[in-house]
């Protein structure tokens, strides 16, 4: 499959979490929806943790941008990165990287661009 057809079908999965759920994102391509009771100690035996989620996160929405995927499937993964955001309460850092890529713009920035709005 194609690097377009990845990026619709992840941003599918992120339009369907809900609080609580937690992404599989290390075993496929395909992101998967985790809400069993060992979910911890799966992510631990696959080496998958918040930090990998995350970084998967930021780079399907750039590879949203760069596919031209419809806003109102972006629009609904974010909401779903929204409830990610509850799942991960307890984590400052994550929360934040979380609200960065839900707020941020239609315009891909580069970390030097970053560094200059701030």
């Amino acid at each position: 499959m194609d690097s377009a057809h990845c990026t619709l079908v992840n941003l599918r999965v992120l339009a369907k979490l809900k609080p609580g759920h937690r992404l599989q994102t290390v075993d496929s391509r395909y992101f998967g929806i985790d809400d069993s009771t060992w979910s911890w100690l799966y992510r631990w035996l696959r080496s998958d943790n918040r930090g990998n989620t995350v970084d998967r996160i930021e780079e399907t929405f750039a590879n949203a941008k760069k596919h031209n995927a419809p806003d109102t499937l972006v629009a609904q993964a974010k909401c779903g990165v929204e409830k990610l955001c509850s799942t991960y309460v307890s984590d400052p850092t994550m929360v934040a990287r979380l609200e960065t890529i839900i707020d941020r713009r239609n315009t891909t920035l580069s970390p030097i661009q970053e560094e200059k709005e701030f």
